[in-house]
């Protein structure tokens, strides 16, 4: 939700010192992508990480947004087994 979304971008404003919703956009994605290859026996953060993802992506904004990202390029360009492996599985 837009009102969680806020609090998200304001707590990493506050503790990383974040600015830019891109940049704490870029942020997230990189810890989804970190969640999905090294944790892929852990299926509760998993399972968290995705819905992370799909909120994230299903926003207005921050879908619009997430386009811009590179990371969000090569995440979507490198979703094979051999990336995450979770996928084995």
């Amino acid at each position: 939700s837009a009102m969680h979304s806020s609090r998200v971008y304001m707590r990493l404003n506050e503790r990383l010192g974040l600015h830019d919703h891109l940049v704490v956009l870029g942020v997230m994605v990189r810890k989804v992508y970190f969640n999905l290859r090294v944790y892929r026996t852990h299926a509760e953060i998993i399972d968290q990480t995705l819905k992370l993802f799909q909120d994230l992506a299903s926003g207005y904004m921050s879908g619009k947004q997430l386009h811009r990202l590179d990371a969000v390029h090569y995440v979507l360009c490198s979703h094979t087994e051999s990336s995450f492996p979770f996928l084995r599985e």
